[in-house]
C-alpha cells in the first residue's frame, strides 16, 4: 500500500512540474534538466524494485539502494 502512495505522490510531483509554465528559454532548459534527473532516478528506483523484489536478491538490492543513495 505505502509503495502505491509513493508512486502516485511521485507522478503528480511530475505532473506539476510539466504543468508549470516555462516562458522563457532559461526556464524551459532548467525544466528539461530537472525532469531528466528524475527520470534518472525514476529509473534507478524501478531497477531497485526489480533486484529487490521480482529477483529476490536481498543483499544485491540492499547494495545496490545504497550506492543510489551516495550517488544522489
Amino acid at each position: 500500500m505505502h509503495g502505491r502512495i509513493h508512486y502516485i505522490l511521485m507522478g503528480l510531483g511530475s505532473y506539476f512540474l510539466m504543468a508549470a509554465s516555462a516562458d522563457t528559454p532559461g526556464k524551459k532548459k532548467a525544466k528539461f534538466a530537472t525532469m531528466m534527473v528524475y527520470f534518472v532516478q525514476l529509473a534507478f528506483n524501478f531497477a531497485w524494485s526489480l533486484i529487490f523484489f521480482n529477483a529476490a536478491q536481498y543483499m544485491l538490492g540492499s547494495i545496490y539502494r545504497n550506492f543510489v543513495f551516495v550517488l544522489t
